[in-house]
């Protein structure tokens, strides 16, 4: 049976030499994979046209209960998001978050309000100056934390950030992961970014570096492990 979907495309893998899977989030059931053509046809061509990395989509899934991988039709956009599309550093950026998304969002329930949170980022992130942009990846992962329960307590006091416990100590514990004092004054001040004041932020390769190891370490320790994601050593050089 068919369902009418809108949904946001995340990975695509080889199955073979004429399909692929991909995997999608949609509003409406959560995250799903669909079979997409993978020749040299003009129909393949223009599917992987509107499937890269982040694109919202609008199409009917046939939905069945004995599959896991489903059959679509009517394939369209949902949005344009030209600036992704044509400015490299965003396409590595949303290349990177949707294959954390893929990992993220696996057997996760739909949700109208993280949904409409990543329709509004990608949005975001394709109107921004490139400047900003190098930073958007920073400010998605530090917001999209809530929508899983993992949201540290901001305003808590202590001056070390305890990765493992999710939570600021006064003093170090028994274990290695934690962010020291310096690192755990810049986490406080990177809470503070919000789509205004993304500019701001004057980091580096290697603080980004650096920052993104922590997130992505937090994100493991406390949900999915997303350490050995395909796109990392892509965005890391950012």
């Amino acid at each position: 049976m068919y369902h009418s979907v809108t949904a946001i495309a995340l990975r695509t893998i080889k199955h073979s030499d004429r399909s692929s899977i991909l995997s999608l989030w949609t509003a409406e059931l959560g995250r799903i994979s669909v079979t997409v053509p993978a020749d040299k046809g003009r129909r393949a061509a223009r599917t992987r046209a509107l499937t890269m990395p982040l694109s919202p989509l609008c199409l009917e899934v046939d939905v069945r209960p004995d599959r896991s991988i489903y059959n679509f039709r009517e394939l369209r956009p949902a949005l344009l998001i030209p600036g992704i599309s044509t400015e490299p550093s965003k396409a590595i950026t949303a290349m990177f978050l949707a294959d954390f998304l893929e990992v993220c969002l696996r057997d996760h329930q739909p949700d109208p309000l993280m949904t409409a949170f990543l329709v509004d980022s990608i949005q975001l992130l394709d109107s921004l100056p490139r400047e900003a942009a190098l930073n958007f990846h920073i400010y998605f992962l530090l917001r999209l934390a809530r929508f899983f329960g993992i949201e540290p307590d901001w305003p808590e006091p202590g001056s070390l950030f305890d990765l493992r416990d999710g939570c600021f100590k006064p003093s170090a514990p028994l274990h290695n992961q934690f962010l020291d004092e310096a690192s755990t004054i810049a986490l406080r001040a990177l809470s503070r970014m919000n789509t205004r004041n993304l500019h701001l932020f004057r980091l580096n390769r290697r603080q980004r570096r650096d920052i993104l190891n922590n997130l992505l370490l937090y994100y493991s320790l406390h949900h999915r492990p997303v350490l050995s994601l395909p796109s990392m050593a892509v965005i890391a050089e950012m």
